[in-house]
């Protein structure tokens, strides 16, 4: 992946002023949500003293510390919503976790999830499937499914864990549910009984 210092410099304090800038450790985390976190350790100095024996020696003495400290500063900004993800979804999670955000599987290298809209307690539920490859920036989510109607025990057949981030503008889903309230009006609305990776290939009961 690729950076420039000239915008960390330039987001360094002291501002205006004629510094040193030296990047002593960076780290990029990601998980399976679409969300990375990069993180820069940076020491700062007076220019004319960028030689000096003494800042020399104080970079390289901040430096040797630097990568457990990014680390450890890093790994809770994307540490899962809460649970063991290794054990199985209850409806009590599902209806507790509020924003309603749940890690699908990924397919290869796509990672995904969906979002959870209005009550939880229905016999149907209403989310969308979206996805993010790897590294992608936030604005970059793909709408797998813009609105898909599912029973509670299909949900709780799919869904991994929660997450606390994941929500996009919901004018697509909004759209769609719409068209589905029509055709389910004409008794034609679809409902996923199945798990949500079969609905997608078509197999709804």
């Amino acid at each position: 992946m690729e950076w420039k210092l000239d915008p960390i410099a330039e987001r360094t304090p002291p501002y205006g002023v004629d510094g040193a800038v030296y990047l002593l450790a960076r780290q990029i985390v990601e998980d399976d949500r679409p969300l990375r976190v990069e993180s820069s350790l940076v020491a700062a100095g007076d220019r004319r003293e960028a030689g000096a024996p003494f800042l020399r020696r104080r970079v390289r003495k901040l430096a040797s510390g630097a990568a457990s400290v990014l680390i450890a500063a890093s790994l809770p900004a994307i540490a899962p919503a809460g649970g063991d993800e290794t054990s199985a979804v209850t409806e009590a999670a599902v209806r507790a976790h509020a924003n309603g955000i749940w890690s699908l599987a990924p397919v290869g290298s796509l990672r995904r999830w969906v979002v959870i809209h209005g009550a939880r307690d229905a016999g149907v539920l209403h989310l969308e499937v979206l996805g993010a490859a790897p590294g992608a920036p936030a604005w970059q989510v793909r709408h797998l499914v813009d609105h898909m109607a599912v029973t509670l025990p299909a949900l709780l057949s799919s869904v991994e864990r929660p997450l606390e981030r994941g929500a996009v503008y919901p004018e697509r889903f909004d759209e769609a549910l719409r068209r589905w309230q029509t055709e389910s009006a004409a008794g034609r609305g679809e409902v996923c009984a199945t798990t949500i990776d079969r609905c997608l290939a078509g197999e709804w009961r």
